[in-house]
């Protein structure tokens, strides 16, 4: 069909086509404010890293996390792929997994911001990578989340050592209820060695009353027995 042939279009279909790429343009700018509302105010850090390992975007709190900025990585030629303590840690694994297609979720691990570019307090911290396709369904980016799991980390810590000093409560107050037990038998067997003593020392006395009288009642009778004899 030449353009000759081509159907005319009206005035008014063009302003209908018009009205309705703005509409669809409005909802792009607005699907777009909100990503950008959510990205920059999400309480986790984002990062968004090219299949090349360059940081391209990330947000307020990613910069505070990671301690340096998009600029910065760029002034330090920094690379997700190709950093050593990223190497070293496994994070690249994580980065390679997502940019063949797969989300992968790392368990918590030490991090230290001066390791890489950055600077800032150590922290526990857990990343999450999810592959970012084009149209054509390629991986062209992935977006790393990084959770901050050291105030988590801190409060274990702590409910962990109240538990332990409850156990130690417990040990200690049934070790102090043994001793108690101990010491109660103890003096009940002291009591009842203070009583054998003592009855030992009257059934002595006794005996030694009673082989006194039988000594003098034995003398009588042998002198009654020298009297019998000398008279006769």
């Amino acid at each position: 069909m030449n353009r000759l042939e081509q159907p005319e279009v009206s005035i008014q279909q063009l302003q209908a086509r018009v009205a309705q790429l703005e509409q669809e343009n409005a909802k792009l700018r607005s699907s777009e404010t909100r990503y950008h509302q959510c990205f920059e105010n999400a309480p986790v850090s984002f990062v968004f890293v090219s299949a090349t390992g360059e940081a391209k975007e990330m947000n307020a709190v990613a910069e505070k996390f990671l301690g340096w900025t998009i600029a910065e990585a760029k002034a330090a030629e920094f690379n997700g792929l190709t950093n050593p303590m990223l190497i070293e840690n496994g994070t690249i694994n994580s980065f390679q997994r997502s940019l063949a297609g797969e989300t992968v979720i790392e368990p918590p691990m030490f991090f230290d911001p001066s390791s890489t570019i950055g600077c800032g307090q150590w922290k526990w911290a857990q990343g999450h990578y999810y592959p970012i396709r084009d149209e054509a369904g390629e991986v062209q980016e992935i977006v790393e989340i990084a959770l901050d799991l050291t105030a988590m980390y801190e409060v274990q810590q702590g409910l962990a050592q109240e538990r332990v000093h409850e156990l130690s409560l417990k040990e200690n107050r049934a070790i102090c209820e043994k001793l108690a037990e101990l010491e109660a038998q103890n003096q009940l067997l002291e009591n009842r060695a203070r009583l054998l003593e003592a009855t030992a020392t009257a059934a002595k006395a006794l005996l030694l009353k009673t082989w006194r009288k039988r000594s003098i009642l034995r003398c009588k009778l042998l002198g009654n027995v020298w009297i019998a004899i000398g008279l006769q």
